[in-house]
């Protein structure tokens, strides 16, 4: 099987974890976009944050986002229904139908 040049996931599932370090050790690009964080997933969404590349995440769904700051070799997106997203200075309407993304650090 050949290698993908992007692994998309949106579930932190153990297997997921394994997955990523697999796909990242071939070159892949990983981009996680979580449906959220709590008390049960938090340490699997911790770990597949780290393996990630890109971490796309809802603005209504994750609220604190402290835990991404210490992170300098990732792209975040956090997106919003109502809104464009920042990117330095520049305001960059989404048009991909899932909403719009506001913050981006990385």
């Amino acid at each position: 099987m050949r290698c993908p040049d992007v692994l998309v996931f949106d579930r932190a599932y153990p297997a997921y974890i394994d997955l990523a370090k697999h796909f990242k050790e071939k070159g892949a690009l990983v981009y996680f976009e979580p449906e959220g964080i709590s008390p049960v997933n938090q340490k699997n969404v911790e770990k597949l944050i780290a393996l990630s590349d890109v971490v796309k995440y809802s603005g209504k769904r994750i609220k604190d986002t402290t835990q991404f700051e210490k992170y300098t070799d990732k792209l975040f997106i956090e997106t919003r229904s109502e809104g464009g997203f920042t990117f330095p200075s520049v305001n960059v309407a989404c048009c991909c139908g899932s909403g719009t993304a506001r913050r981006i650090y990385g």
